[in-house]
């Protein structure tokens, strides 16, 4: 299962515990901008009391980095972009979407849920210096000292839910199912090659060590089960979570999560 499928769930909480969610990537595209903080909070705005957002975002910096920065168009027209490069553009599209919504959201005492964050940066972007022979250690250093990878760490989240799988075969598998079927991002990262080699990178101790010393809570699912065991996963970690402050054991290591799925 992918994250469009985990957002879902965990709306759904949210809805089930009747707070008023605000779609701001639904409000986005429809609108062509960034919301600002008096379009879903306030008088004489309704009230919302969650909102969920996504990085990269679909207008501004972020359409630019889905439409030609990671774009597999601009790729086969022979306009390709560093690593060092996609790190400038995710982190100031991050310190926008920070500045502009988020931080105004949890100032006033918003929920938010977001789709992607640093820890993709870290991954996705370490995982192409390697590729390409750059010096890991030095984008590394170009993502935790840009102004928009500082501000979100300052406004940690609460809670990371890192997504992975026992078997980098299944990413394989299910980027060649929902060919046809469903939403393709169109970016070079979504060929199965790269995706399975990211898999030890968002299971590094080093990332999670990172958020956790900012005050985040790390937790695994195994994303590689199908949807009902999926919503049953992240529903038991996000009410355990919301209710005590705390994640079952279980969540807490992607070896944990494997061994109690019997695999």
């Amino acid at each position: 299962i992918g994250k469009g499928f985990l957002e879902r769930c965990l709306r759904e909480e949210e809805e089930r515990k009747e707070k008023a969610v605000f779609d701001a990537i639904a409000w986005s595209k429809a609108y062509e901008k960034i919301p600002s903080l008096s379009d879903f909070h306030g008088i004489p705005t309704p009230h919302f009391n969650t909102l969920i957002v996504s990085e990269p975002t679909y207008v501004g910096i972020g359409q630019t980095i889905r439409k030609e920065i990671v774009s597999k168009k601009a790729k086969a027209e022979g306009r390709t972009y560093s690593p060092g490069v996609k790190v400038q553009f995710y982190s100031n599209d991050r310190l926008v979407l920070m500045q502009k919504v988020i931080v105004p959201a949890l100032q006033n005492g918003v929920d938010v849920l977001e789709s992607r964050c640093l820890a993709s940066t870290l991954t996705y972007q370490i995982l192409e210096a390697r590729e390409q022979g750059a010096k890991e250690e030095f984008i590394w250093g170009e993502v935790m000292t840009h102004p928009g990878n500082e501000l979100q760490l300052k406004y940690s989240p609460d809670l990371l839910i890192i997504a992975t799988i026992d078997d980098p075969q299944k990413v394989i598998q299910r980027i060649e199912e929902r060919k046809g079927f469903e939403k393709d991002d169109s970016t070079i990262f979504e060929n199965p090659e790269f995706q399975g080699k990211l898999k030890p990178l968002y299971e590094d101790r080093k990332l999670k060590e990172l958020f956790e010393k900012n005050g985040t809570c790390v937790a695994y699912l195994d994303a590689g089960r199908d949807r009902g065991y999926s919503r049953k996963q992240v529903v038991e970690l996000y009410r355990s979570f919301y209710e005590t402050g705390k994640i079952p054991e279980k969540y807490t290591s992607p070896e944990k999560v494997f061994v109690s799925d019997g695999n």
